[in-house]
C-alpha cells in the first residue's frame, strides 16, 4: 500500500494533436497515475485508440488507466458492445503488465471476456458499476450484487 494518497490526472482529448498538445502540457506536473479517456477521441476505433495509447505512451512514464466511458457511465461513446470490446481490446495489447491498468465497465456484456484477456495480459483491471438508488437498502443491494458478479469472475 503506498503511503500517500496517488494523484490520477485525467486527459481527453477530440485528436490526435489535442490530446499530444495535453500529454506534453502535463509531462512535468507531479503526478502518479494518468487516466487517459478514449471515448473524447471523435470517432473512435480500434486503430485510432492504438495510435493514441502509442501517443501517449511517448509523452508520459507514469502508468496509464486505459478509460473508455459509455454514454451511459456519463461518457462520449455512443457506441455498441462489438466496437466498445474491439477498441478496449486492441489498447491491451499496448499496456504493459504490472503497470497499467484498464478501466472495463460492468455492466457492458463483454466485461467478462475482456477482464479475462486483462488478466491473461497481465494487467490491472479496474471494473466500473454504477447503479441508481432505488431503495434504502441500496448500500447492501450493491455490495452483494458486486460480490456475486467478481465471484463468477472468479477475481
Amino acid at each position: 500500500m503506498p503511503e500517500k494518497p496517488l494523484i490520477a490526472i485525467p486527459v481527453a482529448a477530440h485528436t490526435l494533436q489535442e490530446l499530444k498538445e495535453k500529454t506534453a502540457a502535463i509531462r512535468s506536473l507531479p503526478f502518479d497515475v494518468l487516466e487517459w479517456r478514449m471515448d473524447g477521441l471523435d470517432a473512435l476505433s480500434p486503430e485510432l485508440a492504438t495510435q493514441g495509447l502509442s501517443l501517449v505512451k511517448s509523452e508520459i512514464s507514469t502508468p496509464i488507466t486505459a478509460t473508455i466511458r459509455t454514454s451511459k457511465e456519463g461518457g462520449s461513446f455512443p457506441y455498441e458492445d462489438a466496437l466498445y470490446e474491439s477498441c478496449v481490446t486492441a489498447v491491451m495489447a499496448g499496456l504493459r503488465p504490472g503497470t497499467d491498468a484498464i478501466d472495463v465497465e460492468m455492466e457492458r456484456a463483454p466485461a467478462p471476456r475482456l477482464i479475462e484477456k486483462a488478466r491473461a495480459l497481465g494487467l490491472s483491471v479496474i471494473v466500473i458499476f454504477r447503479m441508481p438508488i432505488y431503495s434504502s437498502n441500496f448500500p447492501y443491494m450493491r455490495v452483494e450484487f458486486l460480490c456475486q458478479w467478481l465471484q463468477c469472475l472468479r477475481i
